[in-house]
């Protein structure tokens, strides 16, 4: 049995999901999930006993246990590979600041799972100098997008690997029974977290003009995993759910007809892959990320040339318009997502990686 550490953030649901993917699929590793802020570890089943809300402490640290942990840290991580005898760094994230210099001179296989705003819009001085240190460490580098491989060969000119994690055969399953029915309620969905980057309060306007004309005809649903960052308007939404769990969220976002997903700046979606294989039609921002990853299909995904509300209502009033040929496109999204989001091909890749690389 080798030993390997998950370095990521124990709370993001996105990197817990993939932890246990990891401990699930790689039965030759025993695995540790190891919080970058805290320097606590996990076990996967540790993790599978505790509601994801057991770990929200993490973001309510005082910024003195903040500052301080960022120094001590790393200590803990070089203590931890030093006792454990690990094989495998697995790093999620690749803007570590000084958790950096334990990895960089440790002889373990490191694998560097790059976050889009790690070589895209978050990819400047100081944590530039670091990610760059980390990814030239990397024995593998893994990306999501054709785009971001881009962005990483530029910044250490290796080839990174393809790989977008996949969705779950359950989950694809689910797709298919997902059909759209004809009620004349058409159900809107906005669930990235009310952060500037996501441009939440254009999607807000938006949906007030939306409403003025189709009032009840129109409902609208507003998720994020934390408190809004910005100011909102929440008498606009139809609900407002905050901190669900990853289940409850797909829950949700099977209830849809429309998604909006506009940031400013983005990797790649994991939102965008869910709402393709149930069948729900994405609404995107036209940004360099997504360029490239969809074919040219009017029913696939809508895209968003202008991030503004006026553009944003214009393009939903055409949707509705055509709701009833978008509903009935729903298996060309969820073909799409089988074809490409296949969680066996991923797993394929991961393996590999681990067993090769």
């Amino acid at each position: 049995m080798k030993s390997a550490i998950f370095l990521g953030n124990i709370s993001s649901p996105l990197a817990v999901n993939r932890f246990l993917i990891l401990v699930d699929e790689l039965v030759g590793y025993d695995f540790l999930f190891f919080d970058k802020s805290t320097g606590l570890s996990f076990t996967g089943q540790e993790i599978r006993t505790r509601n994801f809300k057991d770990f929200s402490y993490v973001g309510k640290r005082t910024f003195a246990s903040k500052l301080i942990d960022k120094f001590v840290v790393p200590f803990k991580l070089l203590s931890l590979m030093r006792k454990g005898k690990i094989n495998l760094v697995h790093v999620h994230g690749a803007s570590l600041l000084l958790l950096v210099f334990p990895l960089y001179f440790s002889k373990v296989k490191l694998v560097t799972t790059c976050q889009g705003s790690d070589i895209g819009f978050g990819y400047r001085f100081p944590y530039s100098i670091f990610t760059k240190v980390l990814l030239r460490r990397s024995d593998v580098i893994t990306v999501k997008s054709n785009q971001m491989a881009f962005q990483a060969k530029k910044i250490v000119n290796k080839i990174p690997t393809l790989l977008n994690w996949g969705l779950s055969v359950d989950f694809i399953n689910r797709g298919a029974k997902n059909a759209k029915d004809s009620s004349k309620v058409i159900r809107i969905v906005s669930m990235r977290s009310a952060r500037p980057l996501y441009n939440i309060p254009i999607i807000f306007e938006a949906i007030k003009y939306l409403k003025c004309d189709f009032g009840e005809k129109v409902r609208f649903t507003f998720i994020s995993l934390c408190e809004p960052e910005v100011d909102l308007d929440l008498s606009v939404a139809d609900e407002v759910a905050l901190g669900l769990s990853q289940q409850e969220c797909i829950d949700e976002l099977a209830k849809a007809e429309i998604m909006i997903s506009i940031p400013s700046h983005d990797g790649f979606s994991t939102t965008i892959m869910e709402a393709l294989a149930l069948g729900v039609y994405p609404i995107i921002s036209n940004i360099e990320a997504y360029s490239g990853e969809f074919e040219d299909s009017p029913y696939l995904v809508q895209r968003l040339d202008d991030l503004s509300a006026d553009s944003l209502e214009k393009v939903l009033r055409e949707v509705i318009e055509n709701i009833d040929a978008i509903r009935s496109a729903s298996g060309i999204r969820r073909r799409f997502a089988q074809e490409n989001y296949s969680y066996s091909s991923q797993v394929s890749i991961i393996k590999e990686i681990y067993d090769h690389g």
